[in-house]
């Protein structure tokens, strides 16, 4: 069984249909945790309507990668990659590299 650590930011739209992404989850046996470092998966719904909600999702993006240990998956879904598309925000925590 996979588990999953959510991170849900932005507006209660957002919200609410996170919500139900992780009751498909639970549904097909994944477990929701309440903690990082007891998951499988750690995964942020993000937002980028305002610039403080970029710049929010941005820093919680960081906060996680830092604290992922070996074998986790980092999954970033919602605004931040719609606006800004995957390349540009692997940019943006590579470097540009």
């Amino acid at each position: 069984m996979l588990k999953v650590y959510p991170v849900s930011l932005g507006c209660p739209k957002n919200k609410v249909d996170f919500e139900k992404l992780l009751y498909v989850l639970f549904k097909k046996n994944y477990k929701i945790v309440l903690f990082p470092e007891e998951a499988d998966i750690l995964w942020i719904n993000t937002c980028a309507f305002i610039r403080p909600a970029v710049e929010e999702a941005i820093e919680h993006i960081l906060e996680l990668g830092e604290k992922k240990r070996n074998g986790q998956k980092l999954i970033v879904s919602g605004c931040l990659t719609a606006r800004y598309g995957k390349e540009t925000l692997k940019k943006i925590f590579t470097g540009g590299r």
